[in-house]
């Protein structure tokens, strides 16, 4: 009878369990996505909290109330149910504040209009807070920590070994760094974060200095352990400021700050600063640049130098000197801590909140509306391959990587020590010579004015071959010219990471515009406000035009032309045309034409917290330039959908199809505009039912009979309309 009974009970635990809703998804703490951030710190005493519901079969759901709770190793605090349908930016009034370099662990649940049950937790979150007052902090250990560095050599790398009690386990280990211009941090011959590249932040560093902060509990163990930092010029070097086209500010030689605190479970104390007890040497870059590119003889690499127990008896390490802080504490200058995704190469650097637009699920476009459209793809892991490898001239290789990006290139190279291989970057190939329309195969860099886009590598005769991978530098290029390299290359030995600040594709468009002869020749400003002015004031057939002309001057010239086809947008609208000036073939110069996209051709909008779904509409007779779209958007609710057809293969003449999806926990209007003047609604219908008619008029669609326009309120689901005009 007692197994019979635990059975039953079990059973019935079981199958609740089973019922609970999934818990909310993709939680932020102050805008910081938990699932992409790496050591996620807070730098408020009071974050604001936001979450996704997931989209449930149900329509119009609502969260009802949330719970939220927060524990450290020493506090805890728990919201209760607190009755809210409010998801983003939450900070409720009775939270505590939270405390200063303290580890924190948040979980929380809902409770949505579907049943009066919660859903299941979140796991539990880890994140902790910086140093409130960085600035403060520093300034107090003025006598402990200083700017390290040297002003006799370039000494690019430096190392510390320091001893950590055993007595008591380890509770935390945090460190604050900047190294200016740019660094790299190493604990215990270990990268501490190896796709994380060309840190701090670029600022004015008289006025503000960015420090980083790593949690090193992991990394550091009792015992011995030893600490390496590399430094580079970044911006912080002269050589990047040319006067007349830059001021030239006072900077100089790279330095270091470094401070890192370790708290034992026995609530001992103990840190590692900077300071003359560090070591520094002129490590295998001789020289870097961020325009210009680097110089590594790799003879002078040292596989162990970040280790405990490292011994070099072929450099020269020597003790750094005291340097000048960059701050100017006179005109108020401060250290800041750096509270901004960092730039990440390859894998690392994109995620994604919306599926693969080439799967076109739920879309009325079709594959074939695609098959044309060339480009870049996002989804390849951030590392692109070339496509191919020429030889234009005896010892050089010139490798075409398929499109233009940003970044640089990883090389297996194989020769005898000592030998010199030089790489140039370049975004577009040289034009064929007048006389003969013949072209070498060569590159094409004049566009690059004083930018040398040049990186030089001295073997050092590893018979196993070598691999270079630049530290402190960053190229604009399609095309990479290898000269030198003793043995023939190919497209394995060559692979470049993307590197950009880690971001997030939140949406994507695509459409079948048929192009025609039209033309745009506007500016910066001009064109961010051209098309969404000629499109909200009865011109909406001319700006599809523009967009989707392919004569000159316009944007479809860059991708069709006869003398190179973009694969990104142009500084220029005539930059083939141009001379060796600024022309370059990878520039956001143009690229606000893209929020049009989401805002009128799509119509997604947002407007005191409600999503208004108003896709603007060519005439019937023009309707061929743009018949279909599908457009997918990630909101701070979720992810929006919109996808229509005006194509007859599909729907009716002067009718059109709209799939609209709705995150679960928003509200939204659904407008849909006449489809050539003077146009009435007839027939609204909805998932092949009447919802509104000419006769019979739904309260939940209002017609404007000014302006033509139907207006549909709807709640959270995905639905699939009808409307037809005369």
């Amino acid at each position: 009878m007692f197994w019979l009974y635990l059975t039953v009970i079990c059973s019935v635990v079981a199958t609740s369990a089973q019922q609970l809703a999934p818990p909310p998804f993709d939680v932020r703490i102050d805008h910081y996505k938990v699932d992409t951030t790496k050591d996620l710190v807070i730098n408020t005493p009071r974050p604001g909290l936001s979450w996704k519901l997931p989209l449930f079969t149900e329509r119009n759901v609502q969260q009802t109330a949330y719970q939220i709770q927060i524990q450290s190793d020493t506090d805890k605090w728990d919201s209760e149910k607190i009755l809210s349908s409010r998801s983003t930016h939450v900070s409720h009034e009775t939270m505590k504040d939270l405390q200063s370099s303290t580890h924190y662990q948040i979980r929380l649940r809902v409770w949505t209009s579907l049943s009066g049950q919660a859903s299941s937790w979140t796991n539990w979150i880890q994140f902790r807070t910086s140093v409130f007052n960085l600035h403060e902090y520093i300034m107090q250990k003025n006598d402990d920590v200083h700017w390290i560095g040297s002003t006799q050599i370039y000494m690019n790398e430096l190392r510390k070994e320091f001893n950590v009690s055993s007595t008591s386990p380890i509770r935390t280990a945090t460190v604050l760094i900047s190294g200016i211009g740019y660094y790299e941090l190493y604990v215990n011959g270990q990268s501490v974060d190896p796709s994380r590249k060309l840190d701090p932040g670029w600022t004015t560093y008289e006025k503000r200095t960015l420090m980083v902060s790593y949690d090193l509990t992991p990394m550091i163990k009792g015992g011995m352990n030893a600490v390496g930092v590399k430094l580079g010029n970044g911006w912080y070097s002269q050589e990047q400021y040319v006067p007349p086209s830059a001021s030239e500010p006072n900077y100089g030689p790279p330095r270091l700050m470094f401070a890192l605190s370790i708290v034992f479970v026995s609530s001992e104390t103990m840190s590692v600063v900077s300071d003359q007890t560090w070591k520094g040497r002129q490590g295998s870059i001789v020289h870097d640049s961020v325009y210009n590119g680097e110089i590594v003889d790799s003879r002078n690499d040292r596989v162990d130098w970040a280790k405990v127990g490292f011994n070099d008896s072929f450099s020269l390490w020597v003790t750094p000197e005291i340097m000048q802080s960059p701050i100017n504490v006179a005109a108020n200058g401060q250290l800041s801590l750096q509270d901004m995704p960092p730039i990440r190469a390859g894998v690392d650097a994109l995620q994604f909140e919306i599926g693969n637009p080439l799967n076109l699920e739920n879309s009325y476009l079709s594959k074939e509306d695609l098959a044309g459209i060339q480009g870049g793809n996002l989804h390849d892991g951030g590392v692109l391959k070339p496509i191919s490898v020429s030889t234009p001239v005896l010892g050089v290789h010139t490798f075409d990587m398929g499109q233009n990006m940003v970044g640089w290139c990883r090389f297996h190279f194989h020769g005898p020590r000592g030998l010199g291989i030089y790489i140039r970057h370049a975004e577009v190939l040289a034009q064929p010579v007048d006389s003969t329309k013949q072209s070498y195969g060569g590159i094409y860099t004049e566009n690059l004015r004083g930018a040398t886009q040049t990186d030089s590598y001295i073997l050092r005769g590893d018979p196993n071959g070598e691999i270079y991978e630049p530290r402190f530098t960053v190229h604009g290029f399609r095309y990479i010219s290898v000269y030198g390299s003793p043995v023939g290359l190919s497209v394995n030995d060559v692979e470049c990471p993307v590197v950009h600040s880690q971001t997030t594709v939140k949406g994507h468009f695509a459409s079948n515009i048929n192009a025609k002869g039209n033309h745009t020749s506007t500016g910066i400003v001009s064109t961010a406000q051209l098309f969404p002015l000629l499109s909200d004031n009865g011109q909406h057939n001319l700006a599809v035009q523009l967009v989707s002309s392919t004569t000159y001057p316009s944007y479809g010239y860059m991708f069709n032309n006869p003398y190179e086809n973009a694969t990104t947008m142009w500084e220029l609208w005539d930059a083939p045309m141009e001379g060796p000036g600024m022309n370059s073939r990878n520039h956001h110069m143009f690229a606000s034409i893209g929020a049009w996209f989401y805002s009128h051709l799509a119509g997604i909008d947002f407007q005191s917290g409600l999503i208004v779904i108003h896709p603007r509409m060519v005439s019937e007779d023009k309707k061929h330039l743009l018949s279909k779209v599908d457009c997918q958007l990630n909101t701070l609710y979720g992810l929006v959908h919109v996808s229509y057809t005006r194509d007859e293969r599909s729907t009716f003449a002067n009718s059109i199809l709209l799939r609209v999806s709705i995150p679960t926990n928003a509200k939204a209007h659904v407008v849909f505009e006449p489809l050539f003047p003077n146009a009435k609604c007839v027939l609204l219908t909805e998932s092949n039912k009447v919802m509104w008619s000419i006769t019979d008029k739904d309260n939940t669609v209002s017609h404007d009979a000014q302006t033509g326009l139907m207006t549909v309120q709807i709640g959270s689901g995905e639905y699939e309309y009808q409307a037809f005009w005369e």
